[in-house]
C-alpha cells in the first residue's frame, strides 16, 4: 500500500504541489514500476482541453465536474460546450455563482391526454455567463406556429378561380393551420430527444473515463467497481432524463391528435376542390342544356309564325304575350306577326276544331278552317329568327 509520504515527493516533482487525497487513493494500489511512471502520467494529461485531464493534473477527482458544474450554473455538463464552459470557468479563476441560474427542468408537466388548447412545455436554451447551456426545459406555451401562410382570416373576393373559392380557402387555410401546429410539436419532441441523446452519452462517458482513469494508474477496472464509482453522477444525469421524459409525452399525444386532425382536414380540402369542380361542370351544362332549349323554343316560335301567317292558328294579343314570354322569344315576336296576318280577315264557313298541336306540343289554342283562304301579308320574322 502507497502511502501520502511516498507520492508527495513524486507528485511534488511533477506537479509542483503535495499529493491529494483523491490521489493517495488513487494510486496506493501501485508497484513501484508504475510510480516511477506518474510524471510521465501527469505530462500526458491534456489539462488545457479536457476538463477530466485537468481536474486530474490538479489532484481533484474527474467525477467532481457534475457538483464543479452546478456551483458554476451549467447545466449541460458532459456534453462539449458544457465541458468547456467549465473548464473555461476554473481556468479562469472566477468564483462559482452564488445564486441559481435558470435551466433546470420544471417538476410540472402537462398531463397525459392533454388536449391541443392546454399549455405544453417548450424546449429551450438558456446563456450563463456567455456560455451557451443547452438541454434546459421549462413550462411554455403551444408551440410557435407559421404564420406565413394564410395569416388573413377573411377569404379573397372570388373571381371564379378555385383559389380564391371560399370553401376551398377555408379548407386550405384548415390544412397549412393545421399542418404548423403538428410540426411545432413535432420540432419541440425532436429537440427533447436529442437532449436525452446527449445526457446517454454522457453516462457512457463517464463510465469509460473511469475506466480510462483506473487503467491509467496501473489498475485493473471491474465492472462493478466503475458503475459503483460513477453511480451518483450517473443518477443525476437519468434524473434529467426522466424529466424530459416526462415532459415528451404530453407532446406526443398532442402530435398525435394533430396528426389525426391534419388528415381530416386535407380530406376536407379535397372534398372543397371536387365540389368546386363538380359545381363548375354543372354550371357548364347547364348553360349548354339552355342554349339548346333556347333553339328548341324558337323553332317552336318559327313553327307557331308559320301557323299564324297560314291561318291555322289564331292569337289575340294576351295569348301572343303569353307565348313570347314562355318560350323566351322577343317581344313583338308573335304577336306583330298575329297583326300583319290579319291584312285581309275576310272569310266564311268558319269552323273550330280541336287545339293545335305544334311540334307534338300541345297547345291552348284553336285551329280555324275557313271555305275561303285569308288573304295574308308575308309571314316575315321581325326578330329575325329566320335569317
Amino acid at each position: 500500500m502507497v502511502t501520502q509520504n511516498q507520492l508527495d515527493p513524486i507528485v511534488q516533482k511533477a506537479v509542483g504541489r503535495t499529493t491529494t487525497p483523491y490521489e493517495v487513493q488513487t494510486f496506493s494500489t501501485l508497484s513501484p514500476q508504475s510510480l516511477a511512471t506518474l510524471p510521465e502520467y501527469y505530462s500526458g494529461l491534456n489539462k488545457n482541453t479536457s476538463i477530466v485531464d485537468y481536474l486530474k493534473f490538479n489532484g481533484q477527482d474527474p467525477n467532481s465536474r457534475f457538483d464543479l458544474a452546478k456551483q458554476y450554473g451549467i447545466t449541460n455538463i458532459g456534453t462539449a460546450e458544457g465541458n468547456t464552459a467549465l473548464l473555461n470557468a476554473l481556468k479562469s479563476g472566477k468564483p462559482p455563482v452564488t445564486t441559481p441560474v435558470t435551466g433546470s427542468i420544471s417538476s410540472s408537466s402537462t398531463p397525459q391526454g392533454s388536449t391541443a388548447s392546454q399549455t405544453d412545455p417548450n424546449v429551450q436554451t438558456t446563456t450563463t455567463q456567455g456560455n451557451t447551456v443547452g438541454g434546459s426545459v421549462s413550462t411554455a406555451a403551444t408551440p410557435t406556429t407559421d404564420t406565413t401562410t394564410n395569416t388573413s382570416d377573411t377569404p379573397p373576393t372570388s373571381d371564379g378561380t378555385i383559389d380564391t373559392d371560399p370553401d376551398v380557402w377555408t379548407a386550405n387555410k384548415a390544412v397549412n393551420d393545421t399542418m404548423s401546429q403538428y410540426q411545432g410539436y413535432q420540432n419541440q419532441i425532436a429537440q427533447i430527444d436529442q437532449q436525452v441523446s446527449t445526457l446517454r452519452q454522457s453516462q457512457q462517458n463517464l463510465y469509460d473515463d473511469r475506466i480510462k482513469e483506473i487503467t491509467e494508474a496501473g489498475g485493473t477496472p471491474i465492472e462493478s467497481q466503475v458503475r459503483a464509482d460513477v453511480s451518483e453522477q450517473n443518477r443525476e444525469i437519468q434524473e434529467q432524463i426522466n424529466g424530459l421524459l416526462d415532459q415528451r409525452a404530453p407532446l406526443a399525444t398532442s402530435q398525435s391528435q394533430y396528426s389525426s386532425l391534419l388528415t381530416q382536414a386535407r380530406d376536407n380540402l379535397k372534398q372543397a376542390q371536387a365540389d368546386f369542380y363538380k359545381n363548375a361542370n354543372l354550371g357548364i351544362s347547364t348553360k349548354k342544356l339552355s342554349d339548346a332549349e333556347l333553339k328548341n323554343n324558337q323553332a317552336i316560335g318559327k313553327s307557331i309564325l308559320t301557323a299564324i301567317g297560314s291561318g291555322s292558328i289564331t292569337l289575340d294579343p294576351d295569348q301572343a304575350t303569353q307565348l313570347e314570354t314562355s318560350l323566351g322569344l322577343p317581344a313583338g315576336y308573335l304577336s306583330n306577326s298575329g297583326k300583319k296576318t290579319a291584312v285581309a280577315p275576310a272569310s266564311t264557313n268558319t269552323t273550330t276544331n280541336a287545339p293545335v298541336t305544334i311540334l307534338g306540343i300541345p297547345t291552348p289554342f284553336s285551329s280555324t278552317k275557313t271555305s275561303t283562304k285569308t288573304a295574308v301579308g308575308s309571314a316575315t320574322d321581325p326578330a329575325g329568327l329566320n335569317q
